[in-house]
């Protein structure tokens, strides 16, 4: 089986060597995070003028107690009116599909241009995949707040309250929940390497469990390595920020405008960072598909790796 000399560096490499690559990745999460702040901001214009949260619930709102926020959340959504509630949902479905589209074809550009003599893509694999992510995504967000909501409703009990049980359950159960999401997402945005032309959706994840497992080691240290380098730019981030404080009183457009450059500057790194980490992985598989179509021919009985499939 080939090695890869470098899977670390091949990502960054390949963005530095094609900074298209790096342009398109800016520019269909960019165009989403537009487009979301203008659908968001379309549908405040429809909250009624006369509503207003109860002042005790604003005080908990203002509060640092986690228990006293979930309930006067819970308060606040159940007194909102139903045509309210319709939009909001209709505004999140609109902001699903638009990353559900844009991440798709944003993905199957990237691949594309990484190794396009290569690897014909399929499209429609590819946004079936996305559409799982976020369909997982917000199952684990409700199923997080449905938690979160018993949870405190068994807490707030009026003859024995226990906020403990509130962070001891809550905390535990949304840290679980989160866990199995951030696994299941990995896996589900690995796969869209796999989505060669003539490959389904269930066939791509298929293969790539198979993949991780036959090289979890050169993965798990891809992805312990960019986390550290995520660590590393969040810190000089936050400390960035935090260095014109003293400007805030004396020139506040001046602290504002480097607050928006330090956290355009966070953005586009992290967006350089995350597709780095996939053409690593990328790289790792290309190694190994290489390997296999030059291999000569064993003696009956060798299993081999799955080939990749012929360019159409």
């Amino acid at each position: 089986m080939a090695e890869v000399s470098n899977p670390i560096t091949a990502g960054p490499r390949a963005v530095f060597r094609d900074p298209v690559i790096l342009m398109l990745e800016l520019l269909w999460r960019w165009s989403f995070g537009a487009a979301t702040s203008l659908l968001l901001f379309s549908t405040l214009a429809f909250v009624p003028s006369g509503t207003r949260i109860a002042d005790a619930d604003a005080l908990a709102l203002r509060s640092r107690d986690a228990l006293q926020i979930t309930l006067a959340l819970r308060r606040v959504v159940a007194s909102l009116p139903a045509s309210l509630l319709v939009i909001a949902l209709g505004t999140l479905l609109l902001i699903t599909l638009l990353w559900t589209f844009l991440s798709a074809a944003g993905r199957l550009l990237i691949l594309g241009r990484d190794a396009p003599e290569k690897r014909p893509f399929r499209f429609r694999s590819i946004l079936v995949i996305q559409s799982w992510r976020a369909v997982l995504s917000w199952l684990a967000i409700f199923a997080i707040i449905t938690v979160l909501q018993v949870v405190a409703g068994i807490a707030n009990n009026k003859h024995d309250p226990d906020p403990y049980f509130f962070y001891l359950v809550g905390a535990c159960s949304s840290v679980l929940m989160l866990v199995f999401w951030a696994a299941i997402n990995w896996y589900l945005s690995l796969a869209t390497i796999f989505c060669y032309a003539g490959t389904r959706a269930r066939g791509a994840v298929r293969e790539t469990v198979g993949w991780v497992h036959l090289r979890a080691a050169d993965l798990g240290g891809i992805s312990a390595i960019f986390f550290v380098f995520r660590l590393v730019l969040f810190a000089v981030a936050f400390v960035l920020l935090l260095l014109p404080s003293g400007l805030v009183a004396a020139s506040p457009r001046t602290a504002f405008l480097w607050s928006a450059m330090v956290v355009l500057f966070y953005f586009a790194s992290s967006d350089f960072l995350n597709i780095s980490r996939l053409l690593s992985y990328l790289s790792i598989e290309e190694a190994i598909a290489d390997a296999i179509v030059e291999e000569p021919q064993k003696g009956p009985g060798t299993q081999h790796p799955q080939r990749r499939p012929p360019p159409v």
